[in-house]
């Protein structure tokens, strides 16, 4: 407020020459028009009653005249002055509420923060996480949901661990002991809710989805999260629910999506180098330009799945169903990788394949 203060004085300061400027204009103005000019004529040396009545008409007339001109002018001198201290008394304000609204945001910004580090209650941590939601709704600032992407990733990543390393958490809320292979697990609710928030914010050019890398998220729910070109890379999602998930251009390289479900999910041009995709259920998945070098996509379900232009080198498709498949342009896919069944199943190959 105090800023704000010093740069209304400094524009009332700028004014104040021009006010004088102008104020002593309408003051030579009024003076000279108040005035009484001498007659337009010298008066004959023996002038008439009546030319002298005359005279004395036209000379009263040439002040009034000049009078109400001078006054019109006072007025529109001062009617400009006026719109123009308006004009910055309005930037003033504008700039005070800005300012307000600035220093509001940072204040929810660190309330909501301190709440998510609360180590004894849950309840508050779900309150910080969508407290950072809604300010990330109302900002119009891309840093402020950049910032709020990066701090619900790092509470996400402390509280997860990584795959296959689990720790136990020292929260009240620790994360259950893993069961069988393909149990689903429940993730903490806390967790699940931030996934949730990251996969619902509003979408910003230049702003990451998240940043979830080596990080353990078996059972997860973000159907249909939007995570396009989200940071995924050697994240466990083992058994999650990624049903119509948008992941356009996701890093998923090395990720653990066995018996996850992808039905519907938009992968176009996804980086899946390395994934393990087993028993995944992808019907209906578009995989176009996505990269599938080395994935294992052994008993996943393909069926009606778009791979067109996608690279599956050295990818394992043993035992996949490819039912409608359409794998025309696929890039690195050899006669090898298919069973006589597959072939005839898939919807389209790769011209080579075709002809082979």
């Amino acid at each position: 407020m105090t800023g704000v203060a010093d740069r209304a004085g400094s524009v009332v300061s700028s004014l104040r020459p021009w006010s004088w400027v102008i104020a002593g204009l309408v003051v030579a103005l009024a003076v000279w028009g108040w005035i009484e000019v001498p007659a337009a004529y010298p008066l004959p040396d023996a002038p008439s009653d009546a030319v002298r009545a005359a005279q004395e008409s036209a000379r009263l007339s040439a002040i009034a005249t000049t009078r109400a001109s001078v006054l019109a002018a006072a007025a529109g001198l001062g009617a400009l002055v006026t719109i123009l201290i308006n004009y910055r008394n309005s930037q003033i304000i504008q700039r005070t509420f800005a300012l307000q609204a600035r220093g509001q945001i940072t204040e929810r910004y660190t309330k909501a923060v301190e709440q998510l580090g609360n180590t004894e209650s849950k309840a508050i941590r779900l309150g910080g996480i969508y407290a950072l939601e809604q300010i990330a709704v109302d900002t119009d600032r891309h840093s402020d949901q950049q910032t709020v992407v990066e701090v619900l990733s790092a509470f996400i990543r402390e509280l997860a661990g990584a795959p296959r390393s689990r720790e136990t958490s020292n929260t009240d809320e620790a994360a259950e002991e893993p069961s069988s292979s393909n149990e689903p697990r429940s993730l903490p609710s806390d967790v699940a809710a931030a996934l949730a928030v990251l996969g619902r914010l509003p979408q910003r050019p230049g702003i990451p989805r998240a940043d979830l890398s080596d990080v353990d998220l078996p059972g997860a729910s973000l159907g249909p999260a939007n995570l396009s070109r989200a940071d995924l890379e050697y994240v466990g999602l083992t058994n999650a629910n990624l049903h119509h998930a948008n992941l356009t251009e996701a890093h998923l390289g090395e990720a653990d999506l066995t018996h996850a479900d992808l039905f519907g999910a938009d992968l176009t041009h996804a980086d899946l180098h390395g994934a393990v995709l087993s028993h995944a259920f992808l019907s209906r998945a578009n995989l176009t330009g996505a990269t599938l070098v080395r994935a294992d996509l052994a008993q996943a379900r393909l069926n009606q799945a778009d791979l067109t232009d996608a690279d599956l080198t050295d990818a394992d498709l043993t035992g996949a169903d490819l039912t409608g498949a359409k794998l025309r342009g696929a890039r690195g896919l050899r006669r090898q990788q298919l069973s006589d069944q597959q072939v005839r199943a898939a919807d389209s190959l790769p011209t080579e394949l075709e002809d082979a």
